[in-house]
């Protein structure tokens, strides 16, 4: 157990992110928006406190599920392709010994 007195230098954050989606905008808006507002706001003094969200980590988490998946259908393709050779094998054995000689 820490005897210590927690810190009260780093704040407690709580953050909420919401993400709103514009379907086929009206061009006046989409404009206002692209533009990003004109007024200058005052840096926050626990802007070191805030978590930076990026796509990156998701990018790359969905680049190797992706790749993953890739992998295992070309695995399974090649077990496919291997069981009709097999099978094909089989039904020319099939068919020779099945001739009347």
């Amino acid at each position: 157990m820490n005897n210590q007195p927690p810190s009260v230098k780093k704040p407690v954050v709580y953050e909420l992110y919401d993400e709103i989606v514009f379907t086929n905008p009206a061009p006046e808006f989409y404009d206002v928006m692209v533009r990003g507002s004109q007024k200058q706001s005052l840096p926050n003094p626990l802007q070191d406190a805030f978590t930076a969200f990026s796509d990156a980590d998701d990018i790359k988490q969905i680049a190797a599920a992706q790749a993953y998946v890739t992998e295992e259908l070309n695995k399974v393709k090649d077990q496919i392709s291997q069981l009709e050779q097999e099978r094909s094998a089989r039904e020319r054995i099939a068919n020779a010994s099945a001739r009347p000689r």
